[in-house]
């Protein structure tokens, strides 16, 4: 019997486009806080919106910025909860 590798090829990586826009406002929780201090919250596939101010557990409303492939940054709107 030979051995017949059943490896597949990496598939490509798939690009998708980041799931916010510049100027849009979003509904966000602040799961974490980064090394500079800022919040850190996830919106779909995992995409990662920076939050300067934010803070874990705050529920915020927030105005996208500025967006790159793998992350966008976000302003303040509203807090739609407090941290308890």
């Amino acid at each position: 019997m030979t051995d017949k590798s059943t490896s597949k090829p990496a598939a490509p990586t798939e690009k998708r486009e980041p799931p916010v826009t510049e100027g849009e406002l979003r509904d966000v929780t602040i799961e974490s806080v980064g090394e500079q201090g800022d919040g850190i919250a996830k919106v779909e596939h995992g995409f990662v919106v920076i939050v300067p101010g934010g803070k874990v557990g705050e529920e915020l409303t927030v105005r996208i910025e500025t967006v790159q492939k793998t992350v966008a940054f976000g302003e303040i709107v509203a807090h739609r909860s407090a941290t308890h």
